[in-house]
């Protein structure tokens, strides 16, 4: 019956994307969030915000539905879209390689991570059994036994950042409060990179161009 009902949902929520009603499309996810799987629901909730042209609400539910592995195949060109239309300012758009790189490895999970420690430990015990340790070989092979422990260093260093998606266009302050002078805008839909937090408002550390504070109710945070 679920089947049924989901099918019949997606009939409705195509033929409102094609009429372009899709502030109905949207009231329409809304109110059956439970019959969709969530990596169905964000999909279709930010193609619809982003046809809308609120490309923050929109870039951050299409973040998500790849999060959890809905790969659909017009998934990556909204997303891309919406890259585009930010430039270069965006995280994944940045003219600094660093930036690119902190949003390719913030963006694996914790599963991945674990992943290539597996690979790493399998891979040094096979070097430990077909070199044959010597005493006088200690350091080499300590050294050997630390590398499956860098990928899970690495994690727990990259997960003092987060990665985040502008909602609503904002104010970058000097610091965390209203009371502070604005160093300039941010758009919506731009992705960044934050750090530290206090009292509600979030340091955005990357992209450079956009360091400073903003307000936590303009960011969606995209849990790793």
């Amino acid at each position: 019956m679920s089947d049924t009902n989901t099918s019949e949902l997606l009939k409705s929520l195509e033929a409102l994307y094609l009429e372009g009603d899709y502030q109905q499309g949207i009231d329409l996810l809304l109110a059956n969030k439970d019959i969709f799987s969530s990596g169905l629901y964000h999909y279709n909730l930010g193609t619809f915000y982003t046809r809308m042209g609120e490309l923050g609400a929109g870039r951050y539910h299409l973040e998500l539905s790849r999060q959890e592995g809905h790969l659909a195949p017009d998934l990556l060109n909204n997303i891309s879209f919406i890259e585009h239309q930010l430039g270069s300012a965006d995280l994944s758009q940045s003219l600094h390689m660093s930036d690119r790189l902190l949003n390719f490895f913030l963006s694996w999970p914790f599963q991945t991570y674990l992943f290539i420690a597996l690979i790493l430990t399998v891979v040094v015990l096979c070097l430990f059994v077909w070199l044959k340790p010597r005493g006088r070989l200690v350091r080499p092979y300590f050294l050997l036994c630390i590398v499956p422990l860098l990928p899970i260093g690495s994690y727990f260093f990259f997960d003092q950042h987060k990665l985040a998606i502008v909602i609503d266009a904002s104010e970058i302050l000097e610091g965390p409060s209203a009371i502070y002078r604005s160093d300039g805008q941010i758009q919506a839909g731009t992705k960044v990179i934050v750090g530290r937090e206090y009292n509600g408002w979030h340091f955005i550390e990357r992209p450079q161009v956009y360091k400073g504070w903003v307000s936590g109710e303009s960011l969606g945070i995209l849990a790793r």
